[in-house]
């Protein structure tokens, strides 16, 4: 993958894993069950810069995964696509939209389920093969998978679900930061062997 987007990439995955660490600890002090409008807001900006943070990991583990990280990258991009839908409605609520008027109808109470499903098997195949592949650190592999189980127990444990996605949140963020580190290293360290050439 050319430099420009390794380097995109890199700084994609640590705005987006900055943005979710910092997100979910701001929604801590919302009155509702959502959050703040603020964190939510920070939520959905992490949710679109994922997608080019997931290009950008994906790329650094192609030649090594083949067809099933291709699609992990799909599932998660498709996931977190799906996701910051959600967040954009759940957003409005703070306005005194009624979110059930959307979450509630046939289609889309389907597509709510099956988005944050996708995005979490996404992103359980990504850390895989990080472990398993070590183009990147095995540690953001480990946080992957531990930050994105952590997280999705929230919606099944119901009592305290701000500080689980919190802390879900933050270990998965520093995931995609050590990540993003990582790829933007290396990216400096392959230009530097190319003007030394």
């Amino acid at each position: 993958m050319p430099n420009l987007y390794k380097a995109f990439g890199g700084w994609s995955s640590i705005v987006s894993g900055s943005l979710l660490f910092i997100a979910h600890f701001i929604n801590l002090f919302g009155e509702s069950e959502e959050g703040t409008l603020f964190g939510s807001s920070l939520v959905f900006a992490a949710h679109v810069i994922l997608i080019f943070a997931l290009l950008g990991i994906y790329f650094e583990l192609a030649q090594g995964t083949k067809i099933l990280g291709l699609l992990g990258m799909v599932l998660s991009v498709i996931g977190t696509t799906i996701v910051s839908g959600i967040v954009l409605v759940e957003m409005g609520g703070f306005s005194g939209f009624n979110t059930d008027l959307v979450f509630k109808a046939p289609v889309v109470e389907t597509v709510c389920i099956i988005g944050p499903l996708l995005f979490v098997i996404g992103m359980l195949m990504i850390g895989y093969y990080i472990i398993r592949f070590n183009k990147l650190p095995k540690t953001c592999g480990f946080l992957f998978i531990i930050g994105t189980i952590v997280f999705a127990s929230a919606s099944l444990i119901g009592s305290e679900k701000l500080v689980i996605e919190a802390i879900g949140g933050a270990i998965t963020g520093l995931g995609f930061i050590g990540s993003g580190l990582n790829m933007i290293q290396v990216n400096n360290v392959n230009k530097s062997t190319e003007l030394n050439l």
